[in-house]
Formats: structure tokens, C-alpha cells, sequence
């Protein structure tokens, strides 16, 4: 990078080997996620990210505080579109099998939906993607 008025001269400012680099690149990704808005501020480094995702219920701790904000956040991220999809098709086989399985199950689908045709119709007019 320059460091003076002189174009021509580069100097270097900042060497990391491969290890940190790697933390460096982390903790770029990682404040997209960290809100900067409000009236207090919050000490983030690299260590205190490593803990949060290597204990299994601080994400869960962290979503339960603000569920709204997670959604918000996969609602944004395109990968998280396709989890969420997949998701609701496992929700969607698992009410099928449901149905093919239980008999009750079937039975107060079919009287909320005015019989088992009609049932399984708005079933896959909803989930075009099982037929």
C-alpha cells in the first residue's frame, strides 16, 4: 500500500501467516453478524467467537434471547433459503407418512378438509414438488 505521497513506493504494513489469516478472514465474516446499532458495545474477538460456536447450546441460548433476528438472518443468506426448503419438505413427507400410518391423524384431516380427496389435493397443490 502506499504509506506516503510517492505512488511508485510500496511499503508493507501487515504480514500474517496462514493461521492468521485465517482468523483474520473469520472474524471479517463473522461481523456481518454482529449488530452495530444500539447504545452499548460489545467486546468480539476471535477466542470468544471459537467459544460460541464450539458450545452447542449458545446458539440455541443466543436464538431463544432473539428468534427474530435469526430469521432475519437466514431469511438474507441464499445458502439458508435451501435448508429452509429442505426442512419444509421433511415436514411435508413426515405428514404424509403420518397420514398413511395413523389413522386418526388421517381421519381429522379428512373432516378439516371435507374428505380424503380433498385432503391430499390441497396437500399437493401446496407441494407441487412431490408429484
Amino acid at each position: 500500500m502506499p504509506t506516503s505521497g510517492d505512488l511508485t513506493k510500496l511499503e508493507q504494513v501487515l504480514e500474517l501467516d496462514r493461521d492468521q489469516s485465517t482468523r483474520l478472514i473469520d472474524l471479517i465474516k463473522a461481523l456481518d453478524s454482529i449488530p452495530a446499532d444500539g447504545d452499548s458495545t460489545v467486546y468480539v474477538d476471535d477466542q470468544v467467537l471459537r467459544d460460541f460456536f464450539s458450545d452447542p447450546g449458545a446458539v440455541g441460548r443466543a436464538y431463544a434471547e432473539d428468534p427474530e433476528r435469526f430469521r432475519a438472518l437466514i431469511q438474507s443468506d441464499a445458502d439458508a433459503r435451501d435448508v429452509i426448503a429442505l426442512q419444509h419438505r421433511r415436514e411435508v413427507v413426515k405428514t404424509m407418512r403420518a397420514w398413511l400410518e395413523d389413522d386418526a391423524t388421517f381421519d381429522e384431516e379428512k373432516k378439516l378438509s371435507g374428505g380424503p380427496e380433498r385432503a391430499w389435493q390441497r396437500l399437493l397443490e401446496a407441494n407441487p414438488w412431490v408429484a
